[in-house]
């Protein structure tokens, strides 16, 4: 059987993929290798979570998920529009969503980021790492 947390963050995956800035460049994991030829590209992964057994028998679980969401981006002179535009674009396929996506939870309120510049790199990037928190029961 697929964890909870795996059949979202593919959901996730799915969901972002085809963005007009990022297209096919969404990885469902931290640690995707990114080139300079694979920027802007999104990384999404589980951060943290909790569950507890809603019946007796412990078959039924609420959850409450946090996922991250990374925008990577070639730092340039226009790094934070760039940022910003698959920010909003991202935040607009998150909240429209259907409920199957968070497996028939919901996403919560609110969405936070951060914005970093890694300058350890070839290329230095920009990453803008979104928290969404999800709640669902499986």
């Amino acid at each position: 059987m697929t964890h909870p947390r795996q059949t979202i963050r593919k959901n996730l995956v799915t969901l972002l993929t085809g963005l007009p800035l990022t297209g096919s460049r969404v990885y469902g994991s931290r640690v995707a290798p990114l080139t300079e030829a694979d920027l802007p590209a999104i990384r999404v992964y589980a951060d943290s979570g909790e569950s507890s057994a809603i019946d007796i028998h412990n078959v039924t679980r609420e959850r409450g998920l946090i996922y991250r969401i990374e925008i990577v981006a070639r730092a340039t002179a226009d790094l934070d529009d760039t940022l910003d535009a698959i920010s909003e674009d991202v935040e607009e396929a998150l909240l429209a969503a259907p409920g199957s996506t968070w497996l028939g939870g919901d996403l919560r309120d609110p969405i936070s980021d951060e914005i970093e510049i890694d300058d350890d790199t070839s290329q230095p990037v920009g990453i803008c790492r979104m928290a969404i928190s999800i709640n669902t029961y499986a």
